[in-house]
């Protein structure tokens, strides 16, 4: 699916066009097939093999010892659901969540697809199973020989060392100099990326992306709702979404309705309360600080990052929707007094940390001398002040530079 040639970060820098923009995992796999045969598609020349791993002279009527690549051969087994992360070789669902499989042999220390003839391929040198893009858990990759540098901050720093081969479990695009680049992390680190333009080859099989935000792709062209399920205004230019936008969130609850007297599920927007700084190909501008902003879940399907669950239920969220009494407010009252007697200011506090804090504390406030506000709205102010605060008072240095790696992480790539 392609996407639009623009790549938004927040509301501050505008458009930048960097080529055609792709999100790196699109699987429209939504049942596991009850076939018991289908094509497995070759990633590049392989052998055939028996049952205990040894080459084979022959392979159906000719003397065949190699497959070609691209070629489609059918394999013999049931796809099946599978735990996630529980299998060195899977197909990722249409949620881009849940996992399927196709059983293979291992061997010693590979993994093999039965073929229908019986004999067996080594599951490395597939591309595709029935149409589908084959993931690896963990895959190897080889530095150029060029390349020199070190990557990682802390105990992940690592410095690259040409020809040497490294193991990668996932793929993102860092954003550099206003600019996506695709990246491999080397298994076992949080924040050592390899760059692709830094190896000798890509991986053969696809890797699940990674990104610290928890992104969301419209099925559906969309508006924008309150924390009353109201739909915002949408007369604006670039204040709805188009389908394929790509968009991040940080939370997915129930809100009650009380017009159609219902509880639906929403996500809000990551920082819609404060001043965004990801990057977002989507038609939707954001606003400045704009408050508590919704999307419903339905108009969405889920593309990468932490998988959210609701934090509350349908029951909460219409309990929450009424109007939130000054006992209500007082556990968020204590955390907004809580700025004068905390060093939320001090020198070591960086401009960015310092803009974050002031947006949840301006959110605070505003929720607290409002006499219409929620108890929704209390329990949402309480939760963002509750965890900026935390940030700021126990965020080590270390961690301040794993944060600036992670943050720039994103689930596009620049199509070559």
């Amino acid at each position: 699916m392609k996407l639009k040639q623009k790549i938004m970060l927040g509301s501050v820098a505008g458009l930048l066009t960097f080529g055609t923009v792709l999100p790196l995992e699109q699987n429209p796999l939504s049942t596991v097939a009850a076939a018991t045969t289908g094509k497995l598609t070759i990633a590049r020349n392989a052998f055939v093999y028996d049952k205990h791993g040894k080459r084979i002279k022959q392979f159906g009527k000719k003397k065949q010892v190699v497959i070609k690549k691209g070629a489609e051969v059918n394999y013999r087994g049931k796809l099946q659901p599978v735990a996630n992360d529980s299998k060195q070789f899977y197909l990722l669902n249409s949620d881009n969540y849940t996992q399927t499989w196709l059983p293979y042999r291992k061997i010693k220390s590979q993994c093999y697809y039965r073929l229908s003839t019986g004999q067996y391929i080594r599951a490395n040198n597939v591309a595709q199973i029935a149409g589908h893009p084959l993931y690896a858990h963990k895959v190897k990759v080889t530095v150029a020989k060029k390349v020199n540098e070190v990557v990682g901050t802390g105990k992940d720093k690592t410095t690259l060392k040409p020809g040497k081969t490294y193991q990668v479990d996932r793929i993102t695009a860092i954003t550099e100099n206003d600019k996506p680049v695709v990246q491999y992390r080397i298994s076992g680190t949080t924040d050592a990326f390899i760059p692709e333009v830094g190896l000798q080859k890509k991986p053969t099989q696809s890797l699940k992306t990674y990104t610290k935000a928890t992104y969301v792709t419209f099925k559906n062209a969309a508006g924008t709702y309150n924390i009353d399920a109201a739909a915002r205004s949408n007369t604006e230019a670039n204040s709805t979404f188009l389908v394929g936008d790509l968009y991040p969130v940080e939370q997915l609850t129930y809100l009650w309705d009380s017009e159609a007297k219902k509880a639906e599920l929403y996500y809000l927007f990551k920082d819609s309360w404060n001043e965004p700084t990801f990057y977002s190909s989507a038609n939707y501008r954001p606003l400045s600080a704009a408050g508590l902003v919704y999307v419903k879940a339905s108009d969405v399907n889920y593309l990468s990052g932490t998988y959210l669950k609701p934090n509350n239920t349908k029951e909460e969220a219409q309990a929450d929707a009424a109007i939130a009494t000054n006992e209500d407010k007082q556990s968020l009252k204590q955390l907004v007094e809580q700025e004068k007697i905390e060093p939320y200011k001090n020198e070591q506090t960086n401009k960015r940390d310092r803009l974050v804090y002031n947006c949840a504390l301006t959110l605070a406030k505003k929720v607290l001398d409002s006499d219409k506000a929620t108890k929704a709205e209390v329990k949402t102010a309480v939760n963002i002040l509750t965890s900026v605060q935390n940030d700021l008072l126990n965020r080590s240095e270390a961690q301040v530079q794993t944060a600036k790696i992670l943050n720039a992480t994103t689930p596009y790539l620049s199509a070559k």
